[in-house]
Order: structure tokens, then C-alpha cells, then sequence
């Protein structure tokens, strides 16, 4: 077992609390680089997405 695996990190409210909000702000930082653009794309090749949607299922959870 790795050292890191060993580690247990203790959240009281108050620091989920900023944990949520660090959270929010880095996925809406995210959502401002995404384009309308983005999504047509998304539209006209559906089956990537799929894929995509498929694979995180199927695969993350065996690594």
C-alpha cells in the first residue's frame, strides 16, 4: 500500500464549505472557455459523446 493511500483528510463544515466554492469557481471558470461553436460540434457527432459517456462508466472505474 502506498503512503498516499494511508492519508485521511478531515473535513470539518467550514472547510467543505470553501471546498464547494473552490469547486464551483473552477467549473465555472471552465464553462467560460466553452463556445457555442463547442456544442454544434457536440450535436453533429453525437456518437463521440456517447462514447465518451460509455467509456468513463466502463473504464474509470476499474482503474
Amino acid at each position: 500500500m502506498l503512503e498516499l493511500d494511508k492519508v485521511k483528510i478531515n473535513f470539518d463544515n467550514q472547510s467543505l464549505w470553501v471546498l464547494n466554492i473552490a469547486l464551483a469557481v473552477i467549473m465555472f471558470g471552465v464553462a467560460l472557455g466553452i463556445k457555442p461553436g463547442d456544442f454544434k460540434r457536440l450535436f453533429k457527432q453525437p456518437k463521440l459523446v456517447l462514447i465518451g459517456v460509455l467509456l468513463q462508466f466502463v473504464l474509470l472505474p476499474l482503474i
